[in-house]
């Protein structure tokens, strides 16, 4: 590894990058994979910090103040907001940026904090020379990335939950925990949909918008030690079998889950789902990761993964009869 002092150079590398992370296979990067993956950068660096929500606020007021933007932070921008997990994927490229650069940074966190917002301020205004409006472009920053931080918020505080009351307190298992986060998910990604799409399936041909919200999931579990693998859909069912979610199992975690996310700025039940698949990725990695698990991964991984698709099934099924 190199240990790199210049700021100037580390600035330079930092740049370089973030375009190599946003537009691998295009000569010009997307601004809206470079916002995400900022985001990132940012959320990654106020966790460095005891209570990162309430820095990561004064910063991107701190970043508004420089760019003479305050009076825009609750304007709509023209941006699209990203899906659930898109935001997640780019935003965590940023997360591993930031932690190879700290790698080389040699220095207290507090000047690496600050060194990462004058670099969010100078993309901004680089994309601004690009034609988008600065305005634009630190909304769309400051709500991805609130957004972001309340995705990790409340997957870590989920899985205390999860374990302080269910297992702690009930005699839960982790296997249990992870049913029960991993249906929560699937029931509520169901219920942000609309009858006509939400749509019913079986076996492993499972549709677009589940299939993000299952790669949330898998991923947070690779990221926290579990081992990859294509093992994820062994043994889902394939027949035209009604739907068998464990909604006992669902239900107490949901108690539980609604009185954390409905105090976060995520915004829809779309958010909700992803923010419980990554508390349940991180649950599948405490049962199955490491050199020891506790539970063979092949048999955590399709349990989660059924717990995911029946209860999101049992939404649609309900949905589509009231239709």
């Amino acid at each position: 590894m190199m240990y790199q002092t210049d700021k100037a150079a580390l600035l330079g590398q930092l740049q370089t990058s973030l375009f190599a992370f946003s537009a691998p296979r295009s000569e010009r990067a997307d601004v809206h994979n470079v916002m995400q993956i900022l985001s990132g950068l940012l959320v990654e660096t106020l966790l460095l910090f005891e209570e990162p929500e309430q820095g990561l606020v004064h910063t991107l007021q701190l970043i508004g103040e420089r760019l003479d933007m305050t009076q825009g932070i609750i304007e709509d921008h023209a941006l699209e907001r990203a899906l659930p997990a898109d935001l997640d994927c780019q935003a965590e490229q940023g997360r591993l940026l930031a932690r190879e650069v700290f790698e080389d940074w040699l220095d207290c966190s507090h000047e690496f904090r600050s060194f990462i917002e004058t670099f969010t301020v100078q993309s901004i205004l680089l994309w601004e020379k690009e034609g988008v409006s600065r305005g634009d472009l630190y909304n769309y920053l400051y709500d991805t990335t609130i957004r972001y931080m309340s995705f990790e918020i409340a997957a870590q505080e989920l899985c205390d939950l999860v374990i302080e009351e269910l297992i702690g307190g009930w005699g839960w298992t982790v296997q249990d925990s992870v049913v029960g986060l991993s249906a929560l998910s699937g029931y509520k990604l169901a219920q942000s949909l609309e009858s006509d799409k939400c749509m019913l399936f079986f076996g492993a041909d499972i549709p677009d918008h589940l299939d993000s919200i299952v790669h949330i999931m898998t991923q947070e579990a690779v990221r926290y030690g579990t081992p990859a693998g294509s093992d994820w859909r062994f043994g889902l069912a394939a027949n035209d079998v009604p739907p068998n979610p464990p909604w006992d199992m669902m239900c107490t975690v949901e108690a539980y889950a609604n009185k954390l996310l409905e105090n976060l700025p995520l915004y829809d039940l779309a958010d909700h789902a992803a923010a419980c698949a990554k508390a349940a990725g991180r649950m599948i990695a405490v049962a199955s990761g490491g050199e020891e698990p506790d539970f063979e991964p092949a048999i955590v991984k399709p349990l989660a993964m059924a717990s995911i698709t029946e209860s999101y099934k049992g939404v649609c099924t309900k949905l589509r009869a009231e239709a």
